[in-house]
């Protein structure tokens, strides 16, 4: 049994949070002791829901600091709060592995204090893009990288010896997923679409309505939606944006646009297509998520979906183009439903259960406490 330290500073639960907390219960279930230092505390996020779990926690205050001076202030005064709570709690806990959630994370840890002798850091990775110089000022105090997927992993190849860069995709309870109940599809009700995405510019919400504007008139009903999550005033001034968006493309009687913190779960279940539009996505976990409950997906290329839909039949990959996500609406409309779409989706799916994520990211925890500490700093 190993004693496992996970940190993650974000101040709300988003899809990196998610995965967090699906790894954090399946290593739980596989007998690992296990401390979450966390700093999101918002109704039902990642620590109540952690705690809820039978997971020990404890909180941290800490803000999402933006690329700007100001955000630089941010990061300058939470590190130094952090200090104390890290340190107290470093002593109290004993950690053998340490687990940075995110860049962010790993950068809090690194430049608040030094990491406990002999304790290897591991930086579990979800972020395609971030600055160019980050990675290298972490590369030296991480034992070793976890990526969530090979787009994500290529911007350490060069920065990390061989036996410290693991590829390891996100899990999930596959179960509760498949368990949903669903909107039986009918032609007595509208084809629905979904677009599961947080209110980010690089989500492609406008190539998704763009797609939704060039379906011919003729086209069987249809219904669209938009899920996401506002968690800033810049979020919130984007979704204004999209929604002035749909309405000068004409959309606004078949869109519905919903923002809220709980999950997309259910929303995607009562979906008969899920759409995923950015390139940049570094793992796309509402695709799998999608497939999980026998739905197809219709994805744009690029990121860590392109790879993670990879050899999936019930899923179709578009350039980032809205003629040809149009087309291809149209045509998986005229296609579905179809049962036998419907258990290749699952099947697919069932290649990224959490026992299967819990089992390869306690292996690198393992390897990592087999090897001497001047090995793997």
């Amino acid at each position: 049994m190993a004693r496992i330290l996970l940190v993650d500073c974000a101040p709300f639960c988003g899809g990196a949070q998610e995965s967090l907390l699906t790894l954090a219960l399946a290593l739980s279930a596989r007998g690992q002791q296990l401390q979450l230092l966390c700093a999101d505390a918002s109704p039902g996020g990642l620590a109540e829901r952690a705690a809820a779990g039978g997971l020990r926690v404890r909180k941290f205050p800490c803000r999402h600091w933006p690329a700007s001076l100001p955000g630089l202030l941010q990061y300058c005064s939470d590190r130094r709060r952090f200090r104390e709570v890290w340190r107290a709690l470093a002593a109290e806990f004993q950690p053998q592995i340490i687990i940075a959630n995110g860049l962010r994370s790993a950068l809090l840890l690194q430049r608040s204090s030094s990491l406990p002798p002999g304790v290897p850091m591991i930086l579990h990775d979800r972020d395609l893009r971030c600055p160019a110089l980050l990675p290298r000022m972490l590369a030296k105090s991480c034992a070793a990288v976890i990526a969530i997927s090979k787009a994500v992993s290529e911007k350490w190849r060069c920065l990390l010896p061989d036996g410290r860069l693991f590829v390891i995709y996100n899990g999930f309870d596959l179960q509760a997923l498949a368990a949903l109940p669903a909107a039986t599809r009918s032609g007595e009700r509208p084809f629905n679409i979904i677009q599961v995405a947080d209110f980010l510019p690089w989500k492609g919400h406008q190539l998704f309505l763009q797609s939704l504007a060039r379906l011919p008139a003729g086209l069987p009903e249809w219904r669209a939606v938009i899920r996401g999550r506002v968690r800033s005033s810049a979020e919130e001034q984007y979704r204004r944006k999209i929604a002035a968006l749909a309405e000068s493309l004409g959309l606004k009687e078949k869109l519905s646009i919903i923002d809220q913190p709980s999950g997309a779960w259910q929303d995607i279940a009562n979906a008969d297509l899920l759409v995923s539009c950015s390139e940049n996505e570094p793992f796309g976990r509402t695709v799998i998520e999608a497939l999980a409950m026998g739905k197809p997906v219709l994805a744009v290329a690029g990121g860590g979906v392109q790879e993670i839909l990879s050899g999936c039949a019930a899923a179709r990959i578009c350039p980032a183009d809205p003629a040809a996500l149009a087309a291809a609406i149209q045509d998986l409309q005229a296609q579905l439903p179809d049962q036998e779409w419907e258990q290749v989706a699952r099947a697919h799916a069932a290649k990224f259960s959490s026992a299967d994520y819990a089992e390869q990211v306690l292996a690198v925890c393992l390897s990592l406490l087999e090897t001497p500490a001047a090995q793997v700093r």
